[in-house]
């Protein structure tokens, strides 16, 4: 009788559907190509983020590798479908030439909680005359 029971109860649990959740997905990829630029310049792309799960998704706090990183963004919350835009800025006036590889985390309610964005550029010597 008590194994009846766990099979109904599991059996049933399986028709229960799934509390909805926010999923980011990262567009195009995660990645934010800086190409190359000269050394004292300030470099700003837009990164967008979609909301492709069923529930609103909230950026809950973004965490740079390095202060020359900064990201600024939209605090209302992602309906599920809609987009949201990320301005990256990187701040290359004290960093010396050579390549650029910085990470920013973005915390969220979704799932994965924790998503990963590579910052990466070449800082080049100014031409002189």
């Amino acid at each position: 009788m008590l194994r009846f029971i766990s099979i109904a109860i599991f059996l049933l649990s399986a028709l229960i559907p799934a509390p909805a959740a926010p999923r980011l997905q990262l567009l195009p990829d995660g990645i934010v190509d800086l190409g190359e630029f000269e050394e004292r310049e300030v470099q700003t792309r837009e990164v967008f983020i979609r909301n492709v799960g069923d529930a609103p998704l909230e950026i809950l706090k973004v965490f740079s590798t390095c202060s020359c990183t900064r990201v600024k963004y939209d605090s209302e919350p992602i309906a599920p479908g809609d987009s949201a835009r990320l301005t990256v800025i990187f701040d290359g006036r004290r960093r010396k030439p050579g390549p650029v590889r910085k990470v920013f985390r973005l915390t969220t309610n979704g799932d994965p909680a924790v998503n990963s964005i590579l910052v990466k550029g070449d800082i080049i010597r100014p031409f002189q005359k």
